[in-house]
């Protein structure tokens, strides 16, 4: 009696297959759909008929699935997420989905960040980027030779260098009514705490008698140091009301109570900048404002970036920018540095005077 192989799903990438011949052939996401093309091939194909000759390169879809695989071990959850929702958005865009990885030319990702305008350099550039990473992993694990998309170029990725200013700082407060996210807004203000951070501290993360909340490696960016989050006398009281609702799990939720979402954070963003003059606003504009207003107000840059969380605190000088390009701060600076009173306070001098007359110097003692 022949052998009818049966339809299966793989889960990283949310796809039905069949194996025929030898080859995974992807029957599409829809289930309905995917029988549908299932009873087709089935219908075509021959019982007992020879394998397909051995392929002289993987399928791509079947690549990047290993890939995902892989990523779903060996990287953090949230990663591991970010190239599932990127990569498939890429296979997606293939007009042939049986396309072996040769084939694969640098237009086929061109045409598919070409129909997202809405996308900005920095989302293509790391969309491009996660398809690049998935081939070059491809490559060190001996799936392929080479990668096919070597030479791809991609977009400069832009700096957003907004920040919450001191002056703002109040006025854009004044507008947050719900206490759940106010107390986020303020615990980012106060500590300088990345968005990805915030959403996990739990409890045992908070170490209040030393006035720190302190991430072990496995937990931290990068995997590599531990991530201490110093914290004010604010930001402590806020804490240890929040560790005493949330004894286990996240302690900053939403007003629904369940721990905050990357996409419910902005979606407060977006309202909340709606009432404040419709200027672009996210959580990470409460972080800039942290390390704004310590770097003006003399803090240097290193004890800044060990606040901040930062391995290299030459990453300053690339992200805040904007403290180096205002003149007033550079000027105050500077007189600090002469050990004289801050700029702001010297009187100019008016359009036509002249500078006052130095005494003459007294006449050498023979």
């Amino acid at each position: 009696m022949p052998h009818y192989p049966k339809p299966w799903f793989r889960e990283q990438n949310r796809t039905w297959y069949v194996q025929l011949g030898g080859r995974q052939i992807n029957l599409g996401q829809d289930e309905e759909a995917a029988r549908q093309k299932y009873h087709r091939l089935m219908a075509e194909h021959r019982p007992g008929e020879a394998p397909a000759a051995p392929e002289q390169s993987p399928l791509a879809d079947d690549l990047f699935g290993r890939f995902l695989l892989w990523a779903q071990v060996n990287r953090a959850q949230a990663t591991a997420e970010t190239y599932r929702e990127r990569i498939q958005s890429f296979l997606d865009s293939l007009v042939n989905q049986q396309l072996e990885v040769r084939h694969l030319k640098p237009y086929h990702v061109q045409q598919w960040i070409d129909s997202h305008p809405g996308w900005s350099d920095t989302t293509k550039a790391g969309k491009m980027t996660a398809v690049q990473a998935a081939l070059n992993w491809a490559v060190r694990q001996g799936f392929i030779d080479r990668s096919p998309l070597v030479g791809l170029q991609k977009p400069s990725k832009g700096r957003r260098e907004s920040y919450v200013s001191v002056e703002d700082w109040p006025k854009l407060l004044a507008k947050v009514k719900t206490p759940t996210l106010r107390d986020a807004i303020v615990f980012t203000w106060e500590t300088g705490v990345r968005p990805q951070e915030l959403r996990k501290i739990e409890k045992r993360h908070c170490r209040l008698e030393e006035m720190r909340i302190v991430f072990v490696e496995r937990e931290s960016k990068g995997k590599r140091r531990q991530r201490v989050i110093h914290l004010t006398p604010m930001a402590a009281e806020l804490a240890a009301r929040l560790c005493k609702r949330h004894p286990k799990g996240p302690i900053f939720r939403n007003r629904d109570g369940k721990p905050w979402k990357p996409y419910a954070m902005n979606n407060a963003m977006g309202r909340l900048a709606a009432h404040f003059g419709n200027r672009p606003l996210c959580f990470n504009d409460f972080r800039h404002g942290f390390g704004t207003r310590l770097l003006q107000a003399g803090v240097d840059p290193i004890t800044v970036a060990a606040l901040m969380g930062h391995k290299d605190p030459s990453t300053l000088a690339k992200v805040y920018s904007h403290v180096h390009a205002d003149a007033q701060h550079l000027r105050d600076a500077l007189s600090r540095a002469a050990s004289g009173p801050p700029a702001s306070q010297i009187p100019a001098i008016a359009d036509g005077a002249t500078a006052p007359a130095r005494a003459p110097k007294k006449p050498a003692r023979e």
